[in-house]
């Protein structure tokens, strides 16, 4: 309460719902960073690249299946995700290509005019 009466408007996750956040961030920096970069347009400039939507597929194909094989393999004998030595985390469920790619493209829309540092 205290942040958000700061005006910081923060909210509570789970580790689940972190975790998730995390991969689906991750994603968005591979998609967004290097391709806009690559073809010199700002984040929203990159909804208009005709190659865009094919290219986006791609990484977000290739980001679910190691997610998926992240999760999987790091499950402990309870079927939570082991962090490390002392913190059982709730198993997150496989993130869905399409899942991946509303996260992504709203980010694009949120970020419209910013342009990459690389």
């Amino acid at each position: 309460n205290l942040l958000n009466e700061a005006g910081l408007n923060c909210s509570c996750l789970s580790p689940q719902e972190m975790i998730t956040l995390q991969w689906k961030k991750l994603a968005a920096n591979c998609v967004i960073n290097p391709l806009s970069a690559l073809f010199q347009v700002t984040n929203g400039g990159l909804l208009l690249e005709p190659s865009f939507p094919v290219l986006q597929k791609e990484i977000l194909e290739e980001i679910a299946q190691v997610a998926a094989t992240v999760m999987k393999s790091s499950r402990n004998h309870n079927g939570n995700r082991k962090l490390h030595q002392n913190a059982d985390v709730p198993f997150v469920q496989s993130l869905s290509v399409e899942e991946l790619m509303d996260f992504v493209n709203q980010v694009i829309r949120d970020t419209h005019d910013n342009k990459s540092s690389m």
